[in-house]
């Protein structure tokens, strides 16, 4: 008949409709996945984002892949460090030739170069001696390197003029030879012929005139010399006169270093003696030669005679 439907289709259970038939109406066990995609054993806690599984022997997978991946980074640094300590290399290398270049170019400007050499000999001290003739003796050319110049051979240059008693050389850079003398002073005239010889505290003949110089006391000795002991004698009596006394002086005899005689400009006549007691004889005499006498005795100041 067609009014009925007892030819219906299927029910929903028959279509494959899913069985809610769990307590609660929770969907029980038998909901499962596609079919042929079952988790493989061993790999729930992965699948729950918990630790990965170990694999045969307890070793974690993902660690040996992390090794593996280790090595290559290794050898990255192995070659990193490499290339630095040739950078370093280089960067010493180059070091050493700047230095080098830097001590060769002072060397260079110093000791070879005229650009740091003698431009100027500048004398001091000297008063008789022309400078002209200082520079002329020290011997050192224009354009000499100062560094390379001997201080000591100038000065034993220089020295070698007769009326230089002392000298010191040094430098002033970038280009100045200093030279500073101290020249000898006479102190008495040697008789010489028809000539005065001048000469030194030391003995020493500093120069010779057709005429002495007034102010100056004439030695009168048997051997006259800087190795004579009557000679340096009688130097150490007008080296040790005080000046209101030294110019009064105008002749010393000294026949033996224990006989020195004085013969003033007046024609008094003073005994010296030896060079001892030199400040005692000086300080007596002085007070002596207020009294008119021929003759002053004060070789032995304890006992002076007065004639």
């Amino acid at each position: 008949m067609t009014g009925t439907r007892d030819a219906a289709g299927p029910g929903p259970a028959e279509r494959g409709a899913p069985d809610h038939a769990g307590p609660e109406g929770h969907a029980g066990p038998d909901r499962a996945g596609p079919p042929g995609r079952e988790p493989a054993p061993g790999h729930g806690n992965a699948a729950r984002g918990g630790e990965p599984a170990s694999g045969p022997g307890g070793a974690r997978g993902p660690r040996r892949a992390g090794a593996a991946a280790g090595a290559p980074a290794s050898a990255e640094g192995a070659a990193d460090t490499e290339g630095r300590a040739g950078g370093g290399a280089w960067r010493t290398a180059f070091l050493a030739l700047l230095t080098a270049g830097v001590v060769g170019t002072a060397v260079w400007l110093v000791f070879i170069s005229p650009v740091l050499g003698v431009r100027e000999i500048r004398v001091s001290g000297n008063f008789d001696v022309p400078a002209d003739r200082i520079r002329q003796a020290a011997g050192v050319a224009d354009g000499t390197p100062l560094a390379t110049v001997d201080v000591a051979a100038v000065a034993g240059r220089v020295r070698a003029i007769r009326q230089v008693e002392s000298v010191e050389v040094g430098r002033s850079w970038p280009g100045t030879l200093v030279v500073e003398v101290v020249e000898r002073e006479p102190v008495a005239v040697l008789p010489v012929g028809a000539e005065a010889a001048l000469v030194d505290r030391h003995g020493v003949v500093t120069e010779v005139r057709a005429v002495a110089p007034p102010a100056l006391p004439v030695l009168r000795l048997d051997r006259p010399g800087p190795d004579d002991p009557a000679t340096g004698a009688a130097l150490a009596v007008i080296a040790a006169l005080p000046e209101e006394l030294a110019w009064k002086v105008a002749e010393v005899r000294a026949p033996s270093a224990e006989t020195v005689t004085l013969r003033l400009k007046d024609g008094r006549v003073v005994v010296w003696g030896g060079r001892d007691r030199p400040a005692d004889k000086a300080r007596i005499l002085t007070t002596l030669l207020e009294r008119p006498a021929d003759t002053y005795d004060v070789s032995s100041p304890d006992v002076v005679t007065v004639k």
